[in-house]
């Protein structure tokens, strides 16, 4: 998770300088649909993921909108589960194009 502009930027000079394909999951979802799923990930009790509420609370308080430079080399991510094959897609050809 690179919740803040210069993690990602640093990421993308990484790629650029090792000659790799560098792309954003800018993944859109909504807070209720996220405090849901910690709620029954922590019910579940087999999960090794720390986050919990707290957790997802921080992240979204210290979370950093993308730049512009950032959003063109991005994909939205808030498809439902049938439109997977259509994300796929999109992002076999955003890295097939650079």
């Amino acid at each position: 998770t690179f919740l803040k502009s210069d993690q990602r930027r640093q990421f993308a000079q990484l790629a650029a300088e090792l000659g790799s394909s560098f792309l954003i999951l800018d993944f859109q979802v909504p807070m209720s649909e996220l405090e849901k799923r910690v709620v029954a990930r922590s019910k579940r009790a087999s999960d090794p993921s720390e986050a919990n509420a707290e957790v997802l609370n921080l992240q979204r308080e210290s979370a950093e909108d993308l730049t512009d430079e950032e959003r063109h080399c991005s994909v939205v991510v808030n498809q439902a589960p049938w439109e997977m094959g259509a994300l796929v897609k999109q992002i076999q050809t955003r890295l097939g194009s650079r």
